[in-house]
């Protein structure tokens, strides 16, 4: 095919789909979904599985484990065939559950209803997470698809910083929308003693060290509290968690941690000190 007739093909097939529009292909079926609350689109977060059980993730999502997010209304190409879909929206949300026969050349548009069971903003509770590694530019559409209210980003943990080729904004505190807020401006310093958590920096706290010992944890600490920052334990069973309770160093230590997650619990203590097996059971 000559340059002249490539070119012209391709201004064609530019007419005929958009770059706004996914093309049909016989070999695959087009997926359409809407998830919606009070007939508007709403943000929510996708499982996707064919007939295997295996997850289906579109390219050009992002996407965490066997999920992605929508900002209300997505558009794709998938292998046709029997798929579940699912859709979630945080913890005050009912899942939606649907079966999906995809048939080859077909396009296949699914509304789903987002159903609120609770509303917790309405009795003064606000949702939150405050133990986010994740890239801060993303963190907008998350807050939405998991109606998180609050979360804080830890934009620097030991040895990596997100801020080396960034510069930090002026305002620490961004918007999603009035209602979902996050700090892109917390650390934390993970190594053997365990971990520790700033929130509320006004300003980064160099704690990149190459020793996984020393300095400990004291030293920056100090640095966070001088700043007006909360500083937390990351979790109770670290070694280093009671002395730093014992010298005024902490203020809150996380009981609900990273060790829960959506399908169950991670059933150990990490790199901490070990449970009593005989009062607590066996690590599994």
């Amino acid at each position: 095919m000559s340059a002249r007739k490539a070119v012209r093909l391709a201004l064609t097939l530019l007419l005929v789909c958009p770059l706004t529009a996914v093309c049909q292909s016989p070999r695959f079926s087009t997926l359409k979904i809407r998830t919606v609350e009070d007939g508007q689109p709403t943000p929510s977060r996708i499982l996707l599985r064919d007939a295997s059980g295996e997850t289906v993730i579109p390219d050009g999502r992002y996407k965490y484990q066997a999920s992605f997010v929508i900002a209300g209304e997505a558009v794709m190409e998938v292998t046709p065939g029997e798929y579940s879909l699912a859709v979630k929206r945080g913890l005050e949300y009912e899942t939606v559950e649907t079966d999906l026969d995809l048939a080859a050349g077909a396009t296949t548009e699914v509304e789903l209803p987002l159903m609120r069971w609770i509303d917790l903003n309405g009795m003064g509770w606000y949702g939150g997470d405050l133990h986010v590694h994740r890239m801060v530019e993303i963190i907008p559409k998350l807050l939405l698809a998991e109606d998180l209210n609050l979360c804080t980003v830890q934009s620097l943990w030991n040895m990596e910083s997100f801020w080396k080729k960034k510069k930090l904004p002026e305002d620490l505190i961004q918007e999603a929308d009035p209602t979902h807020v996050f700090h892109v401006l917390s650390e934390e310093d993970e190594r053997d003693g365990g971990a520790v958590m700033f929130y509320n920096l006004k300003e980064p706290i160099p704690i990149a060290v190459p020793s996984r010992a020393y300095p400990s944890s004291l030293g920056f600490i100090e640095q966070a509290h001088e700043q007006g920052a909360w500083v937390e334990e990351e979790k109770p069973f670290w070694w280093e968690s009671p002395v730093n309770v014992a010298l005024g160093g902490v203020k809150s230590t996380e009981i609900v941690n990273n060790h829960f997650y959506e399908g169950g619990i991670l059933n150990n203590e990490a790199w901490g000190r070990p449970r009593d097996p005989e009062k607590y059971g066996p690590e599994p």
